[in-house]
């Protein structure tokens, strides 16, 4: 009776895991394919740096250093900081830094910010404009590889958002290996495929058309995942830029990731209990656009997808049980080909002993901040030099 009872949770099991499992590995060989760069012309557009930054003073300058070392007409670009409602000397340090600097004292939020930023510089002549985070360091090749995807008509567009610090400590190097994956290979899978690639927050680019269409409106704790909503909605695609990055820092503990990881689940578990049942019904209606939103926020963490393809091969029997170590192997195959095409495969070969713990903790993560309110204020993550 018992081993009947556990072979039926294990098909259930199974069967819930195969369908993101599925999804991410089918992602995984479309991402094989390296899309070839955008060719270049020799017209440059008026592109805008655009930082959101509260309370940043740690890193702010080195943030600007590295946006304004692009290879790229220095007449064709500028930095400009939000310093949104700092009790420190961020706006200071900004512009003896060299950036173009807006302070803020009232209603405090990245995507309030944001909003302030787009809507303050279409009054003037800019082409595009890209965001980075306040501890970012761009690639020196940024802004000519987006003018180039611009200039060959791509509307939105995405660097690839990845980490500074890789090797501060083992929880870096294992975020390396997870940004690696999620914002690497499985938007590049996605670009491949001609689906949307998603927005990551930092270093993603904007098309002066785009943002007078689809105005920055979205200002929950996860406005990214919110403002990539309202571009499917208006049938805006969103194209990763593979080789051309932004790097911003991660914390190296798991005291101090603890607040970051907590707002991005807490944001992405708001965003399905507000969107999720319209997008299904909107799905059922044919909406494409629906399909990939849905898509967007109800994708389980990989800590979670990990659980769910190892319990059936270790509490089921037969074929549920091959079941799930083929759905192990093909977690495994994704994330070997992401430390190859976007991390380290050096990197990925420590991780693995780490991973068991970094799942217990990212469970435990989740589980708690699902009981916590889904209101929050603009927390800054704690920087370090």
């Amino acid at each position: 009776m018992l081993e009947t009872t556990l072979t039926i949770i294990a098909w259930a099991i199974a069967v819930i895991a195969l369908l993101p499992i599925g999804y991410t590995f089918a992602l995984t060989l479309a991402g094989c394919y390296r899309q070839p760069q955008a060719k270049s012309t020799p017209e440059k557009q008026k592109l805008a740096i655009i930082i959101p930054a509260h309370n940043e003073a740690l890193l702010i300058q080195d943030t600007i250093k590295h946006a304004l070392a692009q290879e790229y007409p220095p007449s064709r670009f500028a930095v400009f900081v939000i310093a949104d409602n700092c009790s420190d000397n961020t706006a200071e340090l900004a512009s003896q830094a060299g950036a173009h600097v807006w302070t803020r004292t009232d209603n405090p939020g990245k995507g309030q910010a944001l909003e302030f930023a787009f809507d303050t510089l279409l009054k003037d002549d800019w082409q595009g404009f890209l965001v980075i985070d306040a501890d970012s360091h761009l690639s020196i090749n940024a802004l000519d590889a987006l003018n180039n995807e611009f200039s060959s008509g791509a509307p939105v567009l995405q660097l690839f958002d990845t980490i500074n610090n890789p090797n501060d400590s083992m929880r870096t190097l294992a975020m390396q290996l997870g940004m690696a994956s999620f914002n690497g290979l499985r938007p590049c899978g996605r670009t491949a495929l001609g689906l949307s690639a998603g927005l990551f927050g930092n270093g993603f680019a904007l098309s002066r058309k785009t943002i007078e269409v689809c105005p920055y409106k979205a200002h929950s704790i996860v406005e990214d995942l919110e403002y990539h909503m309202l571009l499917l909605q208006n049938h805006y695609r969103v194209k990763l830029v593979e080789y051309a990055s932004a790097a911003a820092q991660m914390p190296k503990t798991a005291d101090a990731s603890s607040s970051q990881r907590q707002r991005w689940e807490l944001g992405r578990i708001a965003m399905i209990k507000h969107y999720a049942g319209d997008l299904f019904f909107q799905t059922l209606k044919g909406n494409k656009w629906a399909l990939e939103a849905l898509i967007d926020i109800v994708m389980p963490p990989a800590s979670l997808m990990v659980i769910l393809a190892v319990t059936p091969s270790l509490i089921g029997s037969g074929l549920v049980q091959w079941l799930g170590l083929m759905l192990v192997m093909m977690l495994f195959i994704h994330y070997f080909i992401a430390s190859i095409r976007f991390g380290s495969f050096i990197g990925f070969c420590k991780v693995a002993c780490y991973v068991p713990w970094y799942i217990i903790w990212k469970t435990w993560l989740v589980l708690r901040t699902m009981g916590k309110g889904k209101n929050l204020p603009w927390i800054r993550t704690r920087r370090h030099k």
